[in-house]
């Protein structure tokens, strides 16, 4: 593990310890400030994996050349309980398409449900 605190260029001490090679994947957790580093520890074909504050808005502006012609990724991930991502649909009913529109209007806000329409 590298303290990217105490090592402000951390992204060079992941290319000595991978033999100028870079790391195949980076788990992105430091924020906007932490980005670039990142971006330039990556591997050619390297992935990123964005965490929480990393997402916010922050005004950093990256680099175009950091992310071209090396085939990286970003991707982001969600964080929280398993609570958080269950969906459990309902089953609001089975009706015609002419009354399609009048079953959604009857769904609250943040009803998620699942309305099968017999054609006519």
């Amino acid at each position: 593990m590298i303290n990217y605190v105490e090592r402000p260029n951390w992204h060079e001490e992941v290319l000595r310890l991978t033999g100028g090679k870079g790391a195949d994947c980076v788990v992105e957790i430091g924020g906007p400030g932490t980005l670039t580093n990142s971006i330039k520890a990556l591997a050619v074909g390297g992935h990123i994996s964005l965490i929480g504050s990393s997402l916010s808005r922050s005004g950093l502006m990256l680099d175009p050349l950091l992310l071209g012609g090396r085939g990286i990724s970003l991707g982001s991930i969600s964080v929280g309980s398993r609570a958080d991502f269950e969906i459990v649909p309902i089953m609001g009913g089975v009706c015609r398409l002419a009354k399609s529109t009048t079953r959604q209007r009857q769904s609250g806000p943040g009803q998620r449900w699942k309305i099968f329409i017999n054609p006519p």
